[in-house]
């Protein structure tokens, strides 16, 4: 992806990223990498993107979902009806030690979660109720 945006920006032309689930977070991602490709995108539009360190498996469900991914062809994600295709299983096991740290950290050693650009209230999507911001700090745990 940064490859394709350089080559726009070469030609003059100034992208609109837009991105589902692992395209999403594929290009905030590259977005917080490299910060010459974040500069020349006029926007960046993220769908259903799950961040990893907001998670709600991030326990029993993201190992035994890491070790699927070791462990198989690939991942299946359709059989357990968590999209409609089955995923690579790379990314999975990329994303469940992700899950499983709370950090976002590139393979390059890069803390991506410190410098992934957030708006600071995210569009709300017609037909729901409307969502309190999104938060990049992590959750305190609550009180037993």
């Amino acid at each position: 992806m940064p490859a394709a945006v350089r080559t726009l920006l070469d030609e003059g032309r100034r992208p609109l990223l837009v991105g589902h689930s692992a395209g999403g977070a594929s290009i905030l991602a590259a977005l917080a990498a490299e910060p010459d490709v974040r500069d020349g995108v006029t926007a960046a539009i993220v769908a259903a993107t799950p961040l990893p360190w907001l998670q709600h498996w991030r326990k029993t469900a993201a190992w035994a979902m890491r070790f699927a991914s070791r462990h198989m062809n690939a991942f299946p994600a359709r059989l357990l009806g968590l999209g409609p295709e089955d995923e690579l299983p790379g990314v999975m096991e990329q994303w469940m030690d992700w899950n499983i740290r709370g950090r976002w950290v590139g393979d390059d050693g890069n803390r991506l979660r410190r410098r992934v650009p957030l708006a600071p209230d995210p569009a709300p999507v017609p037909g729901r109720r409307r969502r309190p911001p999104l938060r990049t700090a992590p959750r305190r745990p609550r009180p037993a």
